[in-house]
């Protein structure tokens, strides 16, 4: 009979003792340094399968573009107290994305799933983030084969502690009414409390049949991200609306109004539901009651071309390593309404300063 093998302990071991190995190591929560007899007898353990954060987003929503930017947005001379170092493919991915970000036609379409590693030091603390950039063709639209033809380790990628959702806030898709109820629910696990079935009230009633408790289904998920990507283009063109508005408008707007200040002037939810409808309520029904829900705007490119500043991007890594929330990324409360009060996404007249004359500064 052949030995089985623990972790760090020598010996053979068949392949069904050996899922049960790797499955007790991919579980356990408590960090761990394989022995070398382990890691030499399985490489894969090198390519872990869970990852720390999952992007999920229809296809051409900016996924893998907000991914390139993720280490250019700590290079800033403000933003000391916090830093992003691109490891690996991610390296690659952004000395990819200095070369062709001029030109949007050479940004090819993810194809297959990918992983990138990125370190983040807010402070003192430093955290390595494993994120997992998934095509937007297998979800959406939704398709339940390919689901069911993921392996087990495939599978076990999506059990990440956050949840990016990129929704293109130029030209959200379509699909997100169709395809995110079925997301949610392939996603959701079985973690929860047991809970009463509504025709089973407790206690169980006189029957040879009895009052099971299923279990309470959730998503995994610690923090969920709505991302609306792209929102440069968006900006410049309310801005040209504005100008052309001018000789009518001139009274109520600013002369020179930069895209980063209106930018930050918009409302993050009155836009997601605007642009793509309730999905935020469907989002939050389906998390655990301690899981945080924020909506944040980003463009990986930022407004101008030179110097390449991302908008959003720091904020949105902020959210993801320590739960910040901060400029254009907003909070969703489990408490708080979704709905939009005045019917528009913002207001660009808020809050600007006027002269006695009643013009702008």
């Amino acid at each position: 009979m052949r030995e089985r093998t623990k972790m760090g302990v020598e010996g053979q071991t068949g392949e069904a003792d050996w899922d049960e190995v790797k499955q007790a190591f991919y579980g356990s929560r408590a960090p761990g340094t394989p022995s070398p007899t382990l890691s030499g007898r399985v490489v894969r353990l090198l390519a872990e399968p869970r990852h720390d954060c999952l992007i999920l987003g229809p296809p051409n929503s900016g996924k893998t573009a907000l991914l390139s930017s993720f280490s250019q947005a700590s290079e800033l001379v403000d933003h000391r107290d916090f830093q992003a170092f691109a490891q690996g493919a991610l390296a690659d991915l952004k000395e990819w994305a200095h070369r062709h970000r001029h030109d949007s036609a050479s940004w090819a379409p993810t194809s297959h799933p990918a992983t990138y590693s990125l370190q983040v030091t807010i402070k003192t603390n430093a955290v390595l983030m494993q994120v997992r950039d998934v095509p937007g063709k297998c979800f959406f639209p939704f398709v339940d084969t390919w689901w069911n033809d993921l392996t087990p380790d495939e599978r076990y990628a999506f059990s990440a502690p956050n949840l990016v959702l990129c929704i293109d806030s130029l030209e959200p898709q379509p699909l997100w009414g169709e395809s995110l109820p079925k997301i949610l629910d392939r996603l959701a696990t079985n973690p929860g409390p047991p809970i009463p079935r509504l025709g089973s009230p407790l206690p169980p009633q006189d029957t040879e049949y009895p009052c099971l408790l299923p279990p309470k289904r959730q998503l995994p998920f610690k923090r969920v991200l709505v991302a609306l990507t792209r929102i440069d283009p968006l900006i410049h063109e309310a801005i040209q609306a504005l100008q052309n508005a001018s000789e009518i408008l001139s009274p109520l707007i600013p002369r020179s109004l930069k895209p980063e200040e209106l930018a930050r002037r918009i409302d993050p939810v009155c836009l997601v539901l605007e642009q793509v409808g309730p999905v935020l309520g469907q989002i939050r029904s389906a998390l655990a009651p301690e899981a945080e829900l924020a909506v944040g705007i980003t463009s990986a490119w930022g407004f101008e071309l030179e110097p390449w500043v991302p908008f959003g991007v720091r904020e949105a890594l902020l959210f993801l390593a320590d739960g910040c929330c901060e400029g254009p990324v907003t909070r969703v409360e489990p408490d708080s309404s979704l709905q939009a009060v005045s019917g528009r996404w913002t207001d660009i007249t808020d809050d600007f300063p006027t002269n006695t004359s009643g013009g702008q500064r």
